[in-house]
């Protein structure tokens, strides 16, 4: 198995070009250098060298007014990162899990109820519905 696509996502584009950026950029200088050659921090997308294109993370600003921005990847694995995870409406969360499969109902506070769940609940979904 691959690496899997990566999602950044806060609720204003400042909040990731700002803060989360310069984090990722921080915390990649650390790395031993065969590790850090491994990987390349962009302006807009962290990427695997050995394979840009299917093992990479891409930043997107999630509001109301853009649900659709965690949505339009569909993969055995995906990962989401997600700043401030109370601030970004619900909505948000249920188009981007648009990408998963065999999906029950969604619970009303999804970032609430994620923080709170035993990791194997959280990856089989069993908690929504509740």
């Amino acid at each position: 198995m691959g690496v899997p696509p990566a999602k950044a996502g806060a609720a204003t584009a400042d909040q990731l070009r700002d803060t989360i950026w310069p984090e990722i950029a921080k915390w990649h200088r650390q790395l031993p250098e065969d590790l850090k050659a491994m990987i390349d921090v962009q302006a807009e997308r962290v990427v695997v060298v050995h394979d840009p294109e299917g093992a990479f993370a891409v930043r997107r600003t999630a509001s109301k007014d853009n649900p659709e921005a965690l949505q339009g990847f569909h993969a055995e694995h995906l990962l989401f990162l997600i700043d401030e995870a109370s601030g970004i409406p619900d909505i948000v969360f249920e188009v981007g899990m648009g990408g998963l499969s065999t999906r029950p109902p969604l619970a009303t506070s999804l970032a609430h109820d994620a923080c709170k769940l035993p990791r194997r609940a959280a990856r089989s979904g069993s908690h929504r519905g509740h």
